[in-house]
């Protein structure tokens, strides 16, 4: 979607008397500190973009209570002016979802942890696994947004599930055990074997990884990957924490050095429409993670892998992840 990032929306957030910090959840954009004698903030955003933000009180963190727009119990959201909302509705924070589908439980050998997963079989011929599923249904309610796309003709119907994130989400979503499993053992579990995996951050990382393992399967179940703002910097070698990572060493992480190098080994069977389809993006107000997924993106079409690579407005951020969701379906399964 063409837009110009000079174009900017303005909202005036009014502070509660108890608040003592704006926070924001793109680390990418700084939190504010709040004094008595601040009253209001005027928060600036472009247009084609949104962010999530709390209020904080020591360790507290809670919703602006004058915004409509929620995004779980803690936070809020802010829209530019040229944001699409059709899928996306006015949500208290206070609004529990309700569940979709039913419980998956899915054994500790798995993922090496119990978990109950939610699987909603809508008769689809594809389906499409949401990693931090948990969050997509209480704090966004993907689950309206596809329903009103799929009414729109917008994506076909899908089957869907939503698989709840471990307590050490980056831990997990770094190991190629976790990978591995998503791979070549929830297809079984789920009954499926064409498969599209959805994940954000450190759970695009990991989608990309399963990707891989599927890639050197002889029947693979994974046909096609969205990763959005894909934490692709990461590598074993070196520390998880942003700061040590983005602005040097090897771009595109352990991900783009397994592409480039001969340990992945794809049976010449999957060349062309074998391999899945990949659909990456990063914001454009994230730039230290754009050279390392553009790079990604390079491995993965050298290597054969049908890929394509979007600059999307906003940073590191739900807010926008959510938006970017339909249409990559869209495209994958269009």
């Amino acid at each position: 979607m063409p837009y110009s990032p000079d174009e900017t929306t303005h909202h005036r957030i009014s502070v509660p008397a108890d608040a003592d910090t704006l926070v924001f959840t793109d680390p990418y954009r700084p939190n504010v500190e709040l004094t008595e004698s601040i009253s209001s903030v005027d928060v600036r955003i472009p247009a084609h973009s949104a962010v999530t933000y709390s209020f904080q009180f020591g360790e507290l963190k809670y919703p602006d209570p004058k915004n409509e727009h929620g995004a779980g119990p803690q936070a809020s959201l802010l829209s530019g002016d040229s944001v699409d909302q059709r899928f996306w509705p006015p949500r208290a924070a206070d609004v529990i979802a309700d569940l979709p589908g039913a419980r998956l439980s899915i054994d500790r050998k798995v993922f090496g942890r119990r978990c109950t997963a939610r699987l909603d079989d809508r008769g689809a011929d594809t389906t499409v696994v949401f990693l931090d599923g948990d969050d997509w249904i209480h704090l966004h309610y993907l689950t309206g947004a596809l329903d009103r796309a799929v009414t729109a003709g917008l994506i076909p119907q899908i089957n869907r599930v939503f698989l709840p994130a471990a307590k050490d989400r980056s831990e997990e979503y770094t190991s190629q055990t976790f990978a591995s499993a998503l791979a070549t053992e929830l297809p079984a579990i789920i009954n499926s074997s064409h498969i599209v995996l959805v994940g954000q951050s450190f759970g695009g990382l990991s989608a990309l990884r399963a990707a891989l393992v599927a890639s050197t399967e002889t029947a693979p179940a994974i046909k096609g990957v969205i990763a959005q703002s894909p934490a692709v910097w990461w590598s074993s070698e070196r520390s998880t924490e942003l700061a040590d990572t983005l602005s040097d060493g090897p771009a595109g992480g352990d991900i783009a050095a397994q592409l480039a190098g001969h340990s992945l080994d794809i049976p010449a069977a999957h060349s062309g429409s074998g391999l899945a389809r990949i659909v990456l993006t990063c914001g454009a107000e994230e730039p230290p993670m754009q050279r390392h997924v553009d790079a990604v993106a390079d491995a993965l079409t050298r290597r054969g892998f049908p890929t394509t690579n979007h600059r999307t407005p906003g940073g590191h951020d739900p807010a926008m992840w959510r938006h970017g969701i339909i249409p990559a379906l869209a495209e994958l399964l269009g």
